[in-house]
């Protein structure tokens, strides 16, 4: 069995005063065989390829690879200058960009960017999340607002018809955010007027209605108003 590509077989030379069994001359032929044909077989079939030899054809793969390897050093310090695809970095200078970025629908902090889809959910018109009625305090569980209307109905007499409406951090909130009041004397027709002011999540709302004599004022519709979460 031939001893290369793994190890370098040594040969024992005869002298000219050995003999043909010592070493074995038939055995020197076998190993000599074997270990050409490993040769053989291992460099295959034209090992200098398109080149003079085989050592021109080593020699140009030495300088290939040589010149590879200086192009990957310029490469990487350009790389310094460059943006990659998945390490943290922080770019400067103004960027204008030909098509819109595509950034995750949901930020998760505050100077992350905000996608459309997350922004239209926070500035929609909103819906009802709490009927109301005059007096009671309500937590708000998200911004939003508060509308509606109060009636004065016809034929109204009281000295004073009108609401005001409340809202801050306290459970029976005390700061005036909007109120309006009008004198009645027996109105020919029905009268209406709106009612509209912003609430901050987490903080408390009600509206009072305001009237001298009862039946005078009617809290006809107030409702809140959710806006975002």
């Amino acid at each position: 069995m031939a001893s290369y590509p793994n190890t370098i077989k040594t040969f024992t030379d005869p002298t000219a005063a050995s003999n043909l069994n010592f070493p074995s001359h038939a055995q020197q032929h076998i190993d000599e065989n074997a270990e050409i044909t490993a040769i053989q077989t291992e460099l295959g079939l034209v090992p200098k390829g398109s080149s003079a030899t085989v050592k021109a054809r080593l020699d140009a793969i030495d300088t290939t690879t040589v010149a590879l390897a200086a192009a990957d050093a310029v490469l990487t310090a350009a790389d310094l200058t460059k943006v990659d695809l998945t390490t943290a970095q922080t770019v400067a200078g103004v960027k204008t960009f030909s098509s819109s970025p595509v950034v995750p629908a949901t930020p998760t902090t505050s100077t992350q960017a905000a996608s459309k889809s997350y922004v239209d959910t926070k500035t929609a018109y909103g819906s009802i999340v709490q009927a109301m009625t005059s007096g009671t305090n309500y937590l708000a569980a998200t911004d939003g607002y508060v509308l509606g209307y109060i009636t004065i109905p016809t034929g109204a007499s009281g000295n004073a018809i009108g609401y005001i409406g409340y809202s801050d951090a306290s459970a029976a909130p005390t700061t005036i955010i909007t109120r309006f009041c009008l004198g009645a004397d027996n109105h020919t027709y029905s009268q209406y007027y709106s009612i509209f002011f912003p609430v901050k999540k987490s903080n408390y709302y009600r509206v009072v209605l305001v009237s001298t004599v009862a039946g005078d004022g009617v809290l006809t519709s107030c409702n809140f108003y959710s806006v975002g979460s």
